[in-house]
């Protein structure tokens, strides 16, 4: 009776002690939580989550992330409509989740000999910078986390009571895990090694577990043999890891400097602590090897042993190494693939391991010396990451501009470096008088500055900000940018944001006494910068800058493809009218081209046709020039020919045709394809009917590249390929 009351009594102490942990850990991630601005992941998160349907929402969620699973976004999707439309909202749920995975870490504690490992697993849990981090942001990994927690408990729960509702219950847990994460597959599979080679039953009783796991894991694994993700060139973050990050993935989560997951905040931190955190990360990364080591060394002496043998902790290895090793042979074996994130529920098994040798270990001073030295890493470990911001620092950006804005009184054009960064600075603005548009390399800049810079435009800037963002930990700015800038006679300062991906606001001006350049037929061949205008033109409409709109529009659509696209714009804009309903369908335009799924391709440009009903036909032209330039000449062929017979005045099909049949040497069929050009649309291309006699009629190669090149001087569009095909004509009459 007396040995009970104490049991009671250490019971409830172990849930006090608990309870401290949990404050703890919700105290530091709710600090600075509000400081933390939208970054890339969680906007792949976010940018849908307004549509009118949980359905539509998870079909349209995987635009930009394909590989994400649903059960997390149902949860995200009905918090915001149904608790807090707020990105702060999510946030708190995310640490909600977060903190509830400790009083599961007490159990499992329980489970493996003492209330005492779970709490030093918690604890550990609550001080470790990376659970921090992921524990207050709208992804998934949360969610992961806990529920390969839940699912471990509840696997050690059946081994031991042995009862079909608990069997049940692991098998609906893991069904959501299953569809939390693609490489949650892992987790069914380490549980399932398990219980094949350790769970003392009978073996009808084994099976049934194993052939349960791989029926609720057959749809989940068809999803993701069927996702259409990324190619390796576009999924350049990927890399594989080099020994030592590879080592801190195995072996040390925690490590800051091995698995570049958070950052060092070391424009806050003083230089020397930030100085030896090399020396912390060694230092964890052996004492973590040599808790592993020591409790494998337990397991094996035990196995002679049955009385001794503790298949559980087995169990934590297999969580602790398992998943890295097989992402890693993955990554080399077919494309890389592993990122400390993905497999970060092995740390959990990590802390359970530290509160396991803790407590068993004979030698008391050992055991203090490891303890002092953890929480002293932990903790140290925390604070260089703690004073923040960790993610990518949009909101300090954003701020800026919106500031300058204010103060100077003018909205001076934004360009952000690459099409998904700006979406995402776009979506952390506040000011949204502001034109914002992007450019996809540095080099395409510069004849959007030199054109911007020009005194007689219509859309003449005396300042332009442009925003580089570095990938992952790299260095601030661009040193190609700035040496375009200074070879171009462009003046320049910059100002900087520190966060994991580091982000430079370049401001620039023109140099006095400077002639600019502006935009010529050849400049607007560039398929990017012609991205680039379109993209401005519809924020300078969406801001209030009409006529600088027309202007570019004017230089835009000299292309018959961009023509196509724009002209209602074009023509609602002279008249005065509302350009809303246009600029919605130009937007759902775009992002359909942005898509890799056709299904993304067809839902969005459906959306598109809706607001403007004339892009069915520019989207056809345009699907048909991408089916010849991935070299379907045939499908190409055949797909103009139908434009020709729906829509016989467009000259776009027709000249395409004539272009193929030139590339094919069939002269007769592009002349008759090129002069029925110059009869449609009014006779829009009737300044091409001198450079087609001197091809067709004269033979003279030489007048008609001159002619070529007369067009292009008086702001004419021309085909391109005619230079190509007329130099090389020369070149055969030497």
């Amino acid at each position: 009776m007396e040995r009970k009351g104490i049991c009671q009594i250490y019971k409830i102490h172990a849930y006090i002690y608990c309870i401290f942990i949990i404050l703890l850990a919700f105290g530091l991630r709710i600090y600075n939580i509000s400081d933390e601005s939208v970054w890339w992941d969680e906007y792949s998160s976010l940018v849908h989550i307004n549509v009118g349907s949980l359905k539509e929402f998870l079909f349209l969620n995987p635009l930009y992330d394909p590989a994400t699973m649903p059960a997390y976004y149902v949860l995200e999707y009905l918090f915001w409509h149904y608790i807090s439309p707020s990105v702060l909202g999510l946030r708190f749920f995310s640490v909600l989740l977060s903190v509830i995975t400790i009083p599961i870490l007490l159990f499992i504690g329980k489970k493996l000999g003492s209330y005492k490992i779970g709490l030093l697993a918690g604890l550990f849990f609550a001080l470790s910078p990376i659970h921090r981090f992921f524990g207050q942001g709208i992804r998934m990994y949360v969610l992961l986390t806990f529920l390969c927690t839940l699912s471990i408990y509840f696997l050690l729960l059946c081994v031991e009571e042995d009862k079909k509702q608990k069997w049940i219950i692991l098998t609906i847990i893991n069904f959501v895990l299953l569809w939390t994460h693609p490489f949650a597959i892992l987790i069914i599979g380490i549980e399932i090694l398990w219980v094949l080679f350790t769970y003392k039953a009978k073996r009808y009783k084994k099976y049934s577990f194993v052939f349960s796991q791989i029926i609720i894991s057959i749809f989940p694994l068809l999803y993701i043999l069927n996702l259409k993700y990324y190619s390796t060139e576009e999924s350049f973050w990927f890399k594989i890891p080099t020994l030592y990050e590879f080592l801190g993935d195995l072996f040390a989560d925690d490590a800051v400097g091995l698995t570049y997951q958070v950052r060092t905040i070391n424009e806050v931190v003083p230089n020397y602590l930030v100085f030896i955190h090399p020396i912390m990360d060694l230092s964890l990364l052996v004492i973590n090897i040599g808790i592993i080591l020591f409790v494998l060394k337990y397991v094996l002496k035990n196995l002679k042993d049955e009385s001794g043998i503790k298949d559980e902790i087995f169990l934590l290895v297999l969580f602790t190494l398992f998943p890295p090793i097989i992402l890693y042979i993955i990554s080399f074996l077919w494309r890389p693939c592993i990122f400390p994130r993905y497999t970060l529920y092995s740390s959990l098994a990590v802390y359970l391991l530290y509160g396991y040798f803790i407590n068993t270990s004979n030698n008391k001073y050992l055991k203090r010396l490891i303890l002092f030295l953890l929480t002293l890493i932990f903790c140290y470990q925390l604070f260089i990451t703690l004073p923040g911001p960790q993610r990518t620092n949009w909101q300090k950006a954003v701020h800026f501009i919106e500031q300058r804005a204010f103060l100077e009184r003018e909205n001076s054009p934004v360009f952000v470096y690459q099409a998904i960064n700006k979406d995402v600075f776009s979506f952390n603005m506040k000011d949204k008088n502001i034109p914002v548009s992007f450019v996809e390399n540095v080099e395409t800049f510069i004849p959007i500055v030199s054109g911007l810079f020009q005194q007689d435009s219509k859309c003449f800037s005396k300042k332009i900000w442009f925003i580089y963002v570095s990938f992952y930990f790299s260095d601030f700015g661009s040193s190609d940018l700035e040496q375009l800038l200074k070879e171009n006679k462009i003046k320049y300062e910059y100002y900087d944001f520190y966060g994991i991906e580091p982000i430079r606001i370049y401001k620039i001006t023109p140099l006095e006494g400077v002639n600019y350049h502006n935009w010529n037929v050849k400049d607007l061949s560039d398929e990017s910068l012609k991205f680039t205008i379109s993209d401005l033109v519809l924020s300078y409409v969406e801001t209030g800058y009409k006529e600088c709109a027309v202007y570019l529009l004017e230089k835009l659509i000299m292309d018959p493809l961009q023509r196509l696209q724009y002209k209602n714009l074009y023509s609602t804009l002279q008249k005065g009218n509302d350009t809303n309903n246009l600029i919605k369908s130009l937007r759902y335009y775009q992002i359909s081209q942005r898509s890799i799924s056709p299904k993304y391709k067809e839902y969005f440009l459906n959306r598109a046709i809706q607001f403007d009903k004339d892009l069915k036909l520019a989207y056809l032209c345009f699907d048909a020039i991408m089916t010849s330039v991935r070299g379907d000449i045939k499908s190409t062929k055949e797909k103009l020919h139908y434009i020709v017979e729906i829509h016989p005045d467009l000259a776009l099909p027709r000249v395409a045709l004539g272009v193929i049949a030139l590339s094919q040497n069939r002269e007769e069929e592009a002349k008759e394809w090129f002069y029925s050009a110059t009869e449609c649309e009014d006779g829009y291309y009737k300044t091409w009917t001198n450079l087609l006699n001197f091809i067709f009629v004269e033979k003279d190669y030489q007048k008609a590249l001159h002619e070529y090149y007369a067009l292009q001087n008086r702001g004419v569009f021309v085909e391109s390929f005619f230079e190509e095909y007329l130099t090389a004509k020369l070149q055969n009459n030497k």
